[in-house]
């Protein structure tokens, strides 16, 4: 039997400014993480999927209540296991112009993927 082990994962950070003209200052940022080892679970007392959406997303739908059980008299059956599975990537994209007083303007856009 295996044993359970904890979360671990591997990230990958990079960023850089730039000085773009009329002192407007650039800034791109991406952040990578790889999973090592992390945790998952499932119900072991559930019984498989009744059917399927349709059209792009096409994920799998189970019924309710303890007419998806298994065993009806077992509520949560609940099995941690672990996985190698999984990524994450977050870029961001950054733009501002200081002056001594105040920052003149501040835009950017982040992305999650």
């Amino acid at each position: 039997m295996k044993t359970l082990s904890f979360h671990n994962y591997s990230d990958l950070i990079f960023a850089a400014d730039h000085q773009l003209m009329y002192n407007v200052v650039g800034s791109i940022e991406g952040i990578f993480n790889k999973t090592i080892n992390n945790i998952y679970y499932i119900d072991a007392n559930q019984k498989g999927p009744v059917g399927s959406y349709a059209g792009a997303d096409a994920r799998q739908f189970y019924s309710g209540g303890s007419a998806n059980r298994i065993n009806t008299t077992v509520t949560d059956a609940i099995l941690l296991k672990n996985t190698d599975q999984g990524y994450s990537l977050s870029p961001s994209h950054q733009n501002w112009k200081d002056n001594l007083k105040m920052t003149l303007f501040n835009d950017g856009i982040q992305f999650f993927l």
